[in-house]
């Protein structure tokens, strides 16, 4: 008998969502050593991996919020992990309230930038999804841009309104701060 092995991966479906697959398999050898065959299993962690990286984010912002790191500087950490997420989406958050006497202001990551620079519609798909307080007040917009003209899967919707819950999070903090 061989050593198992485990590896993780990501596939391309043909409807072009991207599927993380767990994968455990096994060489058998002949009685002389020679391997003969593989054995075993695959399957789908996507919603897995998002669920963790979902709760990683969150009590990551938290404690940035807690720490006293302003809001410009948690919307970027925020960006820049959704761009690191090695998604095919890219991340843009604008912040519609005056807070604190300030403007509204955008926060993309860097991937996002580069690949939609301000005032360009280059990519072929972008929606939007609303950030709300605790209360249902307006904060903001996540903004969502991705290369695929098809419309966003149920999994990426839920995403957004995930990361959009995780913004609220800084911008209602950051508005009591500066009151």
């Amino acid at each position: 008998r061989g050593i198992p092995f485990l590896q993780e991966f990501r596939i391309c479906r043909d409807d072009g969502q991207v599927r993380m697959i767990k994968s455990q398999r096994q060489v058998i050898r002949d009685a002389s050593g020679v391997p003969n065959r593989m054995v075993g299993v695959s399957y789908n962690v996507t919603e897995k991996k998002r669920e963790s990286l979902i709760k990683s984010l969150r009590q990551r912002v938290t404690e940035r919020v807690a720490k006293g790191d302003t809001l410009h500087e948690v919307l970027e950490f925020l960006a820049f992990s959704v761009d690191g997420l090695e998604l095919e989406i890219e991340c843009a958050f604008i912040v519609d309230r005056s807070i604190g006497g300030q403007e509204s202001c955008r926060f993309m990551s860097p991937r996002g930038s580069a690949l939609l620079p301000e005032g360009s519609e280059t990519l072929k798909n972008k929606w939007t999804h609303a950030i709300r307080s605790s209360i249902g007040v307006s904060l903001g917009t996540v903004e969502l841009f991705s290369d695929s003209s098809d419309q966003p899967a149920a999994e990426e919707i839920a995403f957004a309104s995930s990361i959009s819950e995780i913004a609220a999070i800084a911008i209602e903090h950051s508005a009591y701060v500066y009151k």
